[in-house]
């Protein structure tokens, strides 16, 4: 069984209480821009992201909704490829994913790797390193905020690219994300060029966000 999980869209965020934001009334810099984002994120507790992978202008499209929880961290996730749905339950300790109907749970090992895949994605953490890359500009009421990269030790992605562009669309009434979309090219032969669009909302609206105890119970173990 193949197993698709988004990479893109787990954001590293502590809980704690919501902060109110100020409207400035002048531009901000991008490295200020920048910083009012990481503290407003550090106030979600659960949020939702609808993700969009296109391949090579539509030749292959994969539609995800993903609900996520952070204290305790749980994601629900459902997978609308062309043909076929998937369903997954996602937690520190466990993976359950449904495939043609039937629960089924990962092994430690194949649960810690997709995880660790999911924690060293984040694309919180590229701005605080890469802040000299990155350009911001004022659109209305919105931040637009990019990054561009072609570099072999490009980092920010899970997997190799020849090239990557980032773009982050950002709430100026709360400076958290509306969106963001990613193109990349792939390095291998023959190259592939991919975009994904992540749609964030409902933040801190998400409750009761659990694994169900029939598919704890009924799961068969992956081999």
């Amino acid at each position: 069984m193949k197993i698709l999980l988004p990479l893109f869209a787990i954001l590293l965020l502590s809980a704690c209480a919501p902060k109110e934001s100020v409207m400035p009334s002048y531009d901000l810099t991008t490295a200020e821009v920048i910083h009012r984002y990481h503290e407003a994120v550090t106030s979600v507790t659960s949020f939702e992201v609808n993700i969009t992978n296109t391949q090579d202008q539509n030749t292959s499209s994969t539609n995800t909704t993903m609900k996520i929880s952070l204290d305790p961290f749980i994601i629900y996730q459902v997978t609308n490829p062309t043909k076929k749905s998937s369903e997954a339950y996602i937690s520190q300790h466990d993976y359950y994913i449904k495939d043609k109907g039937i629960w089924y749970k990962l092994p430690k090992t194949l649960h810690q790797d997709a995880l660790q895949k999911l924690l060293q994605a984040s694309f919180f953490n590229i701005f605080t390193d890469e802040t000299e890359s990155v350009s911001s500009i004022r659109n209305n009421d919105t931040y637009i905020l990019k990054y561009n990269h072609v570099n072999e030790d490009f980092k920010v992605l899970p997997f190799p690219t020849k090239s990557a562009e980032i773009t982050y669309i950002i709430d100026e009434s709360n400076y958290l994300p509306l969106s963001v979309v990613i193109h990349y090219t792939t390095e291998e032969s023959p190259t592939t060029i991919h975009t994904i669009i992540n749609r964030y909302s409902r933040y801190n609206e998400i409750q009761s966000l659990f694994i169900p105890e029939d598919i704890e119970k009924k799961a068969k173990p992956l081999t």
